[in-house]
């Protein structure tokens, strides 16, 4: 049941990614282009988890843990769609490039495993199709799988400093002469970071 509601998650999150990046009928904005990016990663990553769970990685072992260090783009993207609604930003910031190390720490860690020869996988891969836990067990990279620990200490930081901005932002413009907009605004960006805020909880607790 539960493969099914991933499964519903992900066709949604495509399409509206696709709306966000093709939208013909109003203004497409820098913050519409970090939210698609947000949902297709999220659909990567869970895409990724249904090859194993459902054990169709076996025929496709050269995508194993190819969403690993795309995991690790979730949390920023969603930071800094929250930070671009409220300032109305159309760029990226240079510093922003410090939110992709760890999608690159993890994506070179596991480079001994995306360079090995496709018999290597297929004998790694079948493991872990027959246990979910040798996942995690089994060191595919340069360093320990020790390493993902980094991924719910990453969610829960970016989380409270989405929450941060957001809430300082309604302190500040609780008074706005635009108060209806804002208020429009705030109350999707809540919906927005609840959701988030949800999706990280239930990774924690399982």
């Amino acid at each position: 049941m539960s493969d099914f509601i991933f499964i519903g998650s992900v066709f949604c999150a495509l399409i509206s990614a696709y709306l966000l990046f093709f939208n013909k009928i109003g203004l497409q904005t820098f913050s519409d282009k970090i939210l698609a990016t947000l949902f297709l990663s999220y659909s990567y990553c869970v895409i990724g988890y249904l090859l194993i769970s459902s054990g169709w990685l076996i025929y496709v072992p050269f995508l194993y843990k190819t969403s690993a260090p795309v995991n690790y783009l979730i949390p920023p993207l969603a930071f800094i769609y929250v930070r671009s609604v409220l300032n109305n930003e159309s760029k990226f910031h240079k510093k922003d490039l410090i939110h992709l190390m760890p999608f690159l720490i993890i994506g070179i860690n596991y480079i001994p495993l995306y360079t090995a020869e496709y018999n290597d996988r297929y004998e790694v891969v079948k493991l872990v199709v027959q246990s979910y836990d040798k996942n995690y067990l089994i060191q595919d990279g340069f360093i320990s799988e020790n390493i993902q620990f980094m991924r719910p200490i990453q969610s829960v930081v970016y989380l409270f400093f989405q929450w941060k901005i957001l809430i300082k932002f309604q302190q500040k413009n609780i008074n706005s002469p635009f108060k209806d907009h804002t208020t429009m605004i705030l109350n999707w960006l809540r919906k927005f970071s609840y959701g988030i805020s949800f999706t990280i909880l239930t990774f924690l607790i399982f």
